[in-house]
């Protein structure tokens, strides 16, 4: 809502600039769509292996004497390594994101406000006052966006947990 107000506001004050502003704002929001797809689709692959995982645990020690008397434990082992080595390679590859997301944040604000900026003392010779209260108001919209964005990315890591849940709970109903 306070993204909404400052570019509402942005727009009473210079709607070209604002223009400009909600086209970068389009784009932004388009490039932050494909990591959030991203995002969930590692969550969904990491809640897979970790559910895989547990059930490969739970198993080994349901059948723990079973496991040891035929000398299964080596081929285990290696199992649960394996899948250990996965689950290390996909919270590596969130958190990448994550820190990729967060680093290029205010370089992203900073470059998209001066590129409005440039268009608008070099083509549209704008009053430089107006400008520098577009700037702020476009400044706050746009570090409110990324905020929301950030939070989202994070539930967008834990959704994959969810649907599994919501998905067992919909077998469950089914039989």
């Amino acid at each position: 809502i306070m993204a909404t107000g400052y570019f509402v506001m942005a727009i009473i004050v210079s709607w070209r600039f604002a223009l400009f502003g909600l086209f970068g704002g389009l784009v932004l929001f388009l490039m932050f769509r494909i990591i959030n797809k991203y995002m969930h689709k590692l969550s969904k692959k990491g809640a897979a292996e970790m559910s895989h995982l547990n059930s490969i645990l739970v198993q080994s020690i349901q059948a723990f004497k079973y496991v040891i008397s035929t000398n299964q434990n080596n081929r285990l082992r290696y199992i649960v390594f394996k899948s250990t080595r996965k689950l290390k390679e996909y919270a590596y590859k969130s958190w990448r994101t994550v820190g990729i997301t967060a680093s290029v944040r205010e370089p992203i604000i900073v470059l998209f406000i001066l590129t409005i900026f440039f268009i608008q003392i070099r083509y549209y010779d704008e009053n430089i006052n107006t400008i520098f209260v577009v700037l702020i108001l476009f400044h706050r919209a746009v570090s409110s966006a990324l905020n929301i964005q950030s939070s989202w990315q994070g539930v967008m890591s834990m959704i994959g947990s969810v649907e599994m849940v919501n998905d067992e709970f919909d077998m469950l109903v089914q039989n």
